[in-house]
């Protein structure tokens, strides 16, 4: 009995060596290295904004300024969190966009969009019997409206940031995903998705305000959701398994294959993308991490890959830094040195906005944070 129970105990024991054996030679070949916690970037809290958050609540950095839609109000708080501005904007499909000095604001259900000044003040506005599906504008106020006629034709009208109209393009065939509108307001991409005779098909183009084609691209089999104009003009589109970068005068420039599906993705006026990349295991014995952090630079390349712990709700990026969070976890990237340093939380994170002078918006369920970055090592 006893002898039984000795080999029982050696059988165990070499049981045990073997897992960590395995385990030990999987992370050497793997060669993954988990981003872990430090002290390097602490919090100096400035202000603190009461948030009552519902289901059509929408929180957009303006600069130094946040805005916040609550409650059927839209408020513009300055760097010193005061209430500049409070006006009802009653929605329950409200879209919130800001340039550099207008923020803009549109209601699908009344078909009109809102220009305000830094402090909220009203600049102008334009209306259209059309539903107002989805806007986007650059940074010195043009903007591009996705209207949906009556008769379901897609019309995009392109407007200054004096809210006149400068052209209009009709898209016949197919639903619009998503559209973009270069710097300078010369270029209008529209990411288009087509099903004829049960094929999908999507076709990323380029068009001058007036309606005339510049270019374009065809995916087969693959849906678009995202398309951008970088501070070049160049215009890249995000897509299932890759993401593709092209102008008008050169075509494609690049192509970036993905290994594995893009959860999350944010990108700045340089072309640098930061993408939350979900990748599939091999086989039932492969112990690699899933869940991965990439930085891709305006030339395709991947210059920076971490692999992360929960998984990634949303991200946020500037010039200079970009961060993505969790639910309680943040991950911070600097840019120009590719360093992801992380910094747990201890409440639930809804939402992070950078802001300009090195300033993050926090939004936890009854509260906005006003938070200066701050590096010990300054």
């Amino acid at each position: 009995m006893p002898k039984r129970r000795k080999k029982q105990r050696i059988n165990i024991i070499i049981f045990i060596i073997s897992l960590l054996l395995v385990f030990s030679i999987n992370k050497l070949i793997d060669g993954i290295e988990y981003v872990k916690g430090d002290n390097s970037v602490y919090f100096e809290k400035l202000h603190t904004i009461d948030y009552d958050k519902d289901n059509n609540s929408i929180v957009c950095p303006f600069g130094e300024n946040i805005i916040v839609y609550e409650n059927g109000k839209f408020k513009v708080y300055d760097k010193e969190g005061q209430v500049k501005c409070d006006v009802a904007e009653e929605s329950k499909k409200m879209n919130i966009q800001s340039g550099k000095d207008l923020s803009f604001t549109s209601s699908e259900e009344v078909g009109v969009i809102t220009a305000r000044e830094t402090l909220g003040n009203y600049v102008w506005s334009f209306e259209t019997e059309a539903l107002l599906k989805d806007f986007k504008c650059n940074e010195r106020g043009d903007v591009a409206l996705y209207l949906e006629e009556k008769d379901r034709t897609s019309n995009v009208v392109v407007l200054d940031n004096r809210g006149k109209q400068t052209g209009k393009i009709t898209i016949k065939k197919g639903n619009i995903i998503d559209l973009a509108i270069s710097e300078d307001g010369q270029m209008i991409g529209i990411s288009v998705l087509n099903t004829e005779n049960d094929i999908l098909t999507s076709n990323v183009m380029l068009y001058s305000p007036k309606g005339r084609l510049l270019g374009g691209n065809t995916y087969k089999s693959e849906v678009v959701p995202f398309i951008f104009f970088t501070k070049e003009h160049r215009l890249i589109s995000v897509e299932d398994a890759k993401i593709t970068s092209f102008e008008k005068e050169s075509g494609v420039l690049w192509r970036k294959k993905i290994d594995g599906n893009l959860n999350r993705v944010a990108w700045n006026k340089d072309g640098v993308i930061i993408a939350n990349i979900i990748e599939q295991k091999k086989n039932i014995l492969d112990t690699k991490h899933q869940n991965s952090l990439s930085l891709i630079d305006p030339s395709g390349k991947e210059s920076m890959k971490n692999y992360i712990k929960g998984d990634i709700i949303g991200m946020s990026i500037n010039k200079e830094i970009a961060v993505a969070f969790t639910n309680r976890t943040l991950y911070f990237l600097t840019i120009a040195d590719n360093t992801l340093r992380e910094k747990k939380i201890n409440n639930d994170i809804q939402g992070v906005y950078l802001l300009e002078g090195n300033k993050l918006a926090l939004v936890l369920k009854d509260k906005i944070e006003i938070i200066n970055l701050k590096d010990r090592k300054e």
